[in-house]
């Protein structure tokens, strides 16, 4: 299972990915820059989520993480001011108990308008997020499971989705036991 993650560098409009805006972790290692302008979004070696705008990753012990903005919850309280539009929104949070929820919501289409970020804010409430951030939304708003979109995009690429350059991925718990050995 996995969602778009951070932003990217499209100078000349295709909407082809490319290069990440913002600095980037996955399994400890980083890349890209990071963007004083950009909320951090960032998974711990012990599986929190922490979300917000903190420019040292590496005093928090961060595995994986990526920027965009703007970070929604924090600490059980809403963190974002109003004025966001319907458009798709691709979210990432954490409820109390651990559970990492992703929440994908289609846009620019018939069968939905998208969501402002208050909305999207209210629905991870509801499902007791006390830590939730937005990631990268419109066209790259995508969720996939075993190699097929979930969601209708608002790009072109239907089926694929956009290329991102970065995702946030679940694994089986078998692969990560797998992996340990």
């Amino acid at each position: 299972l996995g969602i778009n993650a951070s932003g990217f560098q499209d100078p000349e409009g295709h909407g082809k990915g490319g290069v990440i805006n913002g600095l980037c972790f996955s399994n400890g290692e980083s890349w890209g820059e990071y963007m004083p302008n950009y909320s951090s979004i960032c998974l711990t070696y012990d599986n929190k989520l922490l979300v917000g705008d903190f420019d040292s990753w590496e005093k928090y012990n961060v595995r994986d993480g990526a920027q965009f903005f703007p970070c929604l919850i924090s600490n059980g309280k809403v963190v974002l001011g109003r004025g966001y539009g319907l458009q798709p929104r691709t979210i990432i949070g954490q409820a109390e108990n651990g559970v990492i929820m992703f929440l994908v919501i289609d846009g620019r289409a018939l069968h939905s308008t998208g969501a402002t970020y208050m909305q999207c804010a209210d629905i991870l409430l509801e499902y007791g997020a006390i830590n939730a951030a937005a990631c990268d939304g419109g066209s790259s708003s995508v969720i996939a499971y075993k190699g097929k979109v979930l969601n209708i995009p608002s790009t072109p690429m239907k089926e694929t989705g956009r290329y991102l350059p970065n995702a946030f991925l679940v694994r089986s718990k078998a692969v990560q036991d797998a992996s340990k050995n």
